[in-house]
C-alpha cells in the first residue's frame, strides 16, 4: 500500500508540501539543506546523511524517504532506494535534538531517546580520501581562481571587501587586548590606512570576524569590552581552521566543498584560515547551523571545532608574523560567495 502512495507523489515539491502540512515548522537551515542538494561527485551520500539527521525530529522515516527520493532525481547519478534508506537508518540513532525538543516532533512519530551523539572527531583517512579526488592544488592554483586577485589587496582593502559601509571592525596585535577600532568609511578610503599594522608585530595581526557597534559595553562577565557578544551587530562569518590536518590535503578538501567561502588566508604558522559567509539572523541561528551542519560534516575532514566560536579572531592578511618570519598571506578572496566549489571556477 505504501508503494502505491509513493507513486502518487509526482514531484519533490508536492511531497514537501504534503509533509510540511503534517509537521511543526522546521528551522530555516533545513530548507537551505534541502535546496542545496549537491551534484554527483560532490558528496551526495554525505549530504543525504546530514539532511536525514536534521529531519528526524520533524518527520517520520517514510516522509524523509519521500523528500530525499525527490531531491536526488536531478543530482547527476542514480541514487537507489537502498542508499536513501541506509542514510535514513544510519542517521536515526544520532539524529539532531533541537533545543526544547518536546513538542517539536511530528505527533505521528514515537519519540525515542536514542544514544547520545558523540562529538565528531578528525579522521585523517577520510581527509586523505577526499583530497585525493583533486590533484595539483596549491597556493597558486587557488589564487588563479580568486575573483579578486589576492596579490593586490592591502589589509584595509581586504576589510572593505568583507564589511559594509559604516561598520566597525576590531583589529589586534595582542589577542588579550581590546584592539584597534577600524571603521568602514564607504567608497572613498585610503587603501593604506592599516599599513601601520603590516610589520613589526611579533605574533602577527588578527581581526574580529564579526562587525561590532564601536562602543564599549558590559559583557557577560561584567567587564567593559568592545569585542564581546554584546558588541556584535551581525552574525555574518564562521571560521574554519585546522592545525592538525596536512596543509595540502586541507586545501584540496576546502576547494571541493560546497561552502560560501569568502577568503582563505595562510596564518603564517601551521594553519590556513577559511572564512565562510553565513549571514545568520541571530547568534542562536548561527550556533544551530554550526552544530548541526558544519561540525558533523567538516570536523571529520580536519576542521578544528574549538575554532568555531561565533566571536572569533582570525588572521588579517598582508601583515607579517615576525616570530615566524612569515607573512599572513591572502590566498583567495570572493566578496560575494555562493555554494559553487572553488574547483569548479575557471582559472583567471
Amino acid at each position: 500500500m505504501e508503494v502505491a502512495k509513493m507513486k502518487r507523489l509526482r514531484s519533490p515539491s508536492a511531497a514537501a508540501n504534503t509533509l510540511v502540512s503534517r509537521a511543526r515548522p522546521e528551522p530555516e537551515f533545513i530548507q537551505r539543506l534541502i535546496n542545496d542538494m549537491p551534484q554527483a561527485g560532490q558528496g551526495v551520500n554525505v549530504h543525504l546523511f546530514r539532511l536525514a539527521r536534521c529531519l528526524h525530529p520533524y518527520r517520520d522515516e517514510l516522509a524523509i524517504y519521500r523528500l530525499l527520493h525527490g531531491i536526488t532525481r536531478n543530482c547527476g547519478r542514480p541514487v537507489s532506494d537502498a542508499e536513501i534508506w541506509r542514510a535514513i537508518r544510519r542517521a536515526a540513532p544520532c539524529s539532531w535534538r533541537p533545543p526544547g525538543a518536546a513538542g517539536l516532533y511530528n505527533s505521528s512519530v514515537a519519540v525515542k531517546a536514542g544514544p547520545k551523539l558523540s562529538p565528531p572527531v578528525f579522521l585523517p583517512e577520510l581527509l586523505a580520501s577526499y583530497a585525493a579526488k583533486l590533484i595539483g592544488v596549491d597556493d597558486a592554483w587557488i589564487g588563479a581562481r580568486s575573483p579578486v586577485s589576492p596579490k593586490t589587496v592591502s589589509p584595509a582593502q581586504f576589510l572593505h571587501h568583507l564589511f559594509n559601509p559604516g561598520e566597525y571592525v576590531v583589529c589586534f596585535d595582542n589577542q588579550k587586548s581590546q584592539g584597534y577600532l577600524w571603521r568602514h568609511s564607504g567608497t572613498e578610503f585610503q587603501g593604506g590606512e592599516l599599513d601601520y599594522l603590516t610589520t613589526g608585530k611579533l605574533r602577527g595581526v588578527w581581526f574580529l570576524s564579526q562587525p561590532v557597534n564601536g562602543a564599549m559595553a558590559l559583557n557577560s562577565e561584567g567587564k567593559l569590552s568592545q569585542r564581546s557578544t554584546e558588541n556584535v551587530t551581525s552574525w555574518r562569518h564562521l571560521l574554519l581552521e585546522s592545525d592538525h590536518a596536512d596543509r595540502s590535503m586541507w586545501l584540496a578538501a576546502l576547494v571541493q566543498m560546497r561552502l560560501p567561502i569568502v577568503s582563505i588566508v595562510d596564518s603564517g604558522g601551521r594553519s590556513v584560515h577559511a572564512l565562510l559567509r553565513l549571514n545568520a539572523g541571530t547568534k542562536a541561528e548561527w550556533d544551530e547551523f554550526r552544530d548541526t551542519v558544519i561540525k558533523p560534516a567538516l570536523v571529520p575532514l580536519g576542521a578544528d571545532p574549538a575554532a568555531m566560536s561565533a566571536v572569533r579572531l582570525t588572521r588579517l592578511p598582508g601583515c607579517r608574523r615576525e616570530e615566524k618570519d612569515r607573512w599572513q598571506e591572502l590566498l583567495y578572496l570572493n566578496p560575494n560567495p555562493n555554494l559553487t566549489p572553488i574547483c569548479e571556477k575557471e582559472a583567471v
